[in-house]
């Protein structure tokens, strides 16, 4: 009915809001903005990762999210070399920030629903 409408706010709003929020908490945590070339395709993950996160919460699929964010930190480990801490930590830090945004933006859908008359 009419939580569909809000459903796909919730999805689009996380999906494509949530790359502004991971650069703004990056620089107030000191990474330089050129960092994001070290990390390619981060931005296409960010998306995916964000869309697919609230898409399962939506749909009520929550163990969909723990296999994303298992396929994240897979995908994510490297064997170290130069610059690995500095890239690690932008990795867990905007992976953090992003699905904390994917979590705050199926939250206000939750409520928003839940307020809904019936």
């Amino acid at each position: 009915g009419a939580s569909l409408p809000l459903a796909i706010c919730a999805v689009l709003a996380a999906t494509f809001g949530g790359g502004i929020v991971v650069k703004v908490v990056l620089r107030l945590a000191g990474h330089p903005q050129a960092i994001v070339d070290d990390l390619p395709a981060s931005t296409a993950i960010g998306l995916v990762e964000r869309f697919a996160m609230t898409f399962a919460l939506v749909i009520g699929r929550a163990e969909i999210g723990a296999v994303i964010i298992a396929v994240k930190a897979l995908g994510s480990y490297s064997p170290g070399g130069a610059g690995a801490n500095r890239v690690a930590s932008v990795r867990v830090l905007g992976t953090l920030t992003s699905v904390s945004w994917a979590l705050l933006c199926y939250a206000v859908f939750a409520v928003a629903r839940a307020r809904m008359v019936p």
